[in-house]
C-alpha cells in the first residue's frame, strides 16, 4: 500500500511478503509510488521464479562492466559509449540497480555539465541533445540486462522524459565556401582523403575509417560497408572519380589493410573544425559533408528514395525528415502538369461602370 507523508509532502509504499517487510519512500506523486511498488513486487516474484537473476545485488558499476564486455564492442560508437558510461559509473558508483529511481536519472542528467568538466575541463556546456544521448544509453544498458536475464527490475529511465530538442538545421557546403575550403584541406593529404570521400560518397566518418581494401569492388564500382549504423551491412555505389581515388589509396596494401589514414574521430573532428575556421566557413562540421552529398543529389533532381539508399538510412522516412524540404524537383514536375487541366482564365472587359466577363 502507498501513503502520503504530510510532513515531507512525499509518498511512500510499504508491504510484507513471506515474513519480510519492504519499504521505500521519497516519491513526488502517488503514481510514482504505485508504479515503483508494483515493479518491486514483480521483481521479487521473478527472483523467486528465476533464482539465477542477479537482481538487487547487481551494482551499476558491475552492470557497466558487463555491458561493455558483452555488447559495447559490437557498436560503431563503442569509444563514445565507453566515455559516457564511465562518467555515469562515477556518479552512481556502487549503487544497486534496484535502488536507482527516475529521480536519480534526472539528477545525473542535470549534473552532467559539471561531471563532464571534471573529466574534460575544456568542455563548456552540455546541450539537451547530448543529455538525450546519455539517457538513451542508460536505457539501453537496463534493457540489455533485462533481455539477457541479468536484471529482474524495471527500467527507471523509461519513467523520465527526453528533452525537447528543436530540429537541427541541415548544413551543407555552398559552392563559394567549397572554393575557399578545398585549397586549405588539399594541403593536408590525410584530411583530404576524408574530405574527398565524404563529398563523393556521403558515407559516415566511422564508415570511411573502416574501409578495407577487400571491401572495394573495382568492377562494379561499389563499396561494401559492414555493420553500419542501423546496424546493417550494405553496398555503396561510388562515382568513377571516387574509384580512381580509392585505387590510388589502396595501391600496395593487403586485403585486410585500411584504405584511409587512421586517426581518432576526435582528432578528425577538431582538426577539420580548425580548417573551417581558417577558411571562414562557419557552423560546418566533418559530418556536414554527408549533408552536402545529399543536398547536391536532390538539387539535381534525384529521387529521395535513391538518395536514402545511398546514405544507408534504415527507411526513407529518415531521409524525408532531414532532407524532404530539398526534394522539390519531383513536386515541381508534378505541379506543372496542372497547366491546361482547367479552362483558361476569363477575360474581363470594362464597359463604363459595368464589368463584362468573357470566357475563352
Amino acid at each position: 500500500m502507498h501513503k502520503h507523508d504530510p510532513q515531507t509532502n512525499t509518498w511512500h509504499w510499504r508491504f510484507g511478503r513471506k515474513g519480510k517487510r519492504y519499504f521505500r519512500g521519497g516519491f513526488q506523486t502517488a503514481e510514482q509510488a504505485q508504479h515503483d511498488e508494483r515493479s518491486f513486487r514483480d521483481r521479487l516474484i521473478k527472483e523467486e521464479m528465476f533464482p539465477g537473476l542477479v537482481g538487487s545485488d547487481f551494482t551499476f558499476k558491475e552492470a557497466v562492466a558487463w555491458w561493455m564486455k558483452e555488447y559495447a564492442h559490437t557498436k560503431k560508437t563503442a569509444y563514445i559509449d565507453t566515455g559516457r558510461l564511465t562518467l555515469a559509473a562515477k556518479f552512481f558508483e556502487t549503487k544497486k540497480l534496484s535502488e536507482i529511481r527516475p529521480e536519480d536519472i534526472e539528477k545525473f542528467l542535470e549534473e552532467l555539465p559539471s561531471l563532464r568538466r571534471q573529466a574534460t575541463p575544456r568542455l563548456k556546456g552540455v546541450s539537451d541533445s547530448t543529455r538525450n544521448h546519455y539517457r538513451a544509453l542508460l536505457s539501453a544498458v537496463f534493457a540489455r540486462l533485462k533481455r539477457r536475464r541479468k536484471y529482474a527490475g524495471e527500467n527507471p529511465v523509461l519513467l523520465t522524459d527526453a528533452r525537447k530538442v528543436p530540429k537541427a538545421r541541415v548544413r551543407w557546403l555552398y559552392p563559394q565556401e567549397e572554393a575557399t575550403l578545398s585549397p586549405l584541406v588539399a594541403q593536408e593529404p590525410n584530411m583530404w582523403a576524408y574530405y574527398f570521400m565524404g563529398l563523393h560518397t556521403g558515407m559516415r566518418v566511422s564508415e570511411m575509417m573502416a574501409i578495407q581494401v577487400k571491401d572495394i569492388d573495382f568492377v562494379l564500382n561499389q563499396l561494401f560497408i559492414q555493420n553500419s549504423k542501423n546496424p546493417c551491412s550494405r553496398y555503396v555505389a561510388v562515382s568513377p572519380k571516387a574509384v580512381e581515388f580509392l585505387t590510388a589509396a589502396a595501391a600496395g596494401k593487403g586485403p585486410e589493410d585500411k584504405v584511409l589514414p587512421q586517426f581518432s574521430y576526435t582528432y578528425l573532428r577538431e582538426h577539420f573544425r580548425a580548417l573551417c575556421e581558417m577558411a571562414k566557413v562557419p557552423d560546418f562540421t566533418i559530418h556536414c559533408m554527408r549533408h552536402t552529398f545529399a543536398q547536391r543529389l536532390l538539387s539535381h533532381g534525384e529521387s529521395i528514395y535513391l538518395v536514402s539508399k545511398l546514405l544507408g538510412h534504415s527507411t526513407v522516412v529518415v531521409t524525408q525528415t532531414h532532407y524532404g524540404h530539398l526534394a522539390t524537383q519531383d513536386l515541381a514536375r508534378t505541379v506543372s502538369q496542372i497547366d491546361g487541366a482547367f479552362t483558361m482564365a476569363p477575360e474581363c472587359h470594362s464597359s463604363g461602370s459595368r464589368m463584362a466577363v468573357k470566357w475563352q
